[in-house]
């Protein structure tokens, strides 16, 4: 390999190693404005419906229409180490999640685990 080359590869690296952490900024900023809109609407929530308190934040990694294709599922989420637990979510769906908190900030970081190595698309369902 010549040295042109290697100069070439430090460089992209350098520049992979750049956007790397532009790509992880923009996440945290991402994230600051999804807690900060959860905030929201929890408050929201809970001034609209004082009567009906907010009993926890759940990562859900599934949701079903038929319980035994949650019950699947939620093993499948248990085997790999993680709560694996079916709620009922509205609509009649059976939610499977991954973990449960007590609050939203404590959610978020389950949240990112939960998307980067379950579902790119879990979300956060409170009741």
């Amino acid at each position: 390999m010549s040295q042109a080359e290697i100069d070439s590869m430090l460089y992209q690296n350098a520049e992979l190693q750049k956007q790397v952490k532009a790509d992880a900024a923009a996440y945290e900023r991402e994230l600051d404005a999804l807690r900060a809109e959860y905030e929201q609407k929890l408050a929201a929530y809970e001034n609209s419906n004082p009567k009906t308190p907010v009993t926890g934040f759940f990562v859900i990694v599934g949701s079903f229409k038929n319980q035994k294709l949650a019950e699947n599922y939620a093993s499948k989420i248990k085997s790999m180490g993680y709560e694996g637990n079916i709620i009922d979510g509205p609509a009649d769906f059976k939610l499977v999640t991954s973990s449960t908190h007590a609050s939203l900030k404590e959610a978020l970081p389950s949240l990112k685990t939960a998307r980067s190595v379950l579902v790119s698309k879990s979300w956060i369902y409170f009741k």
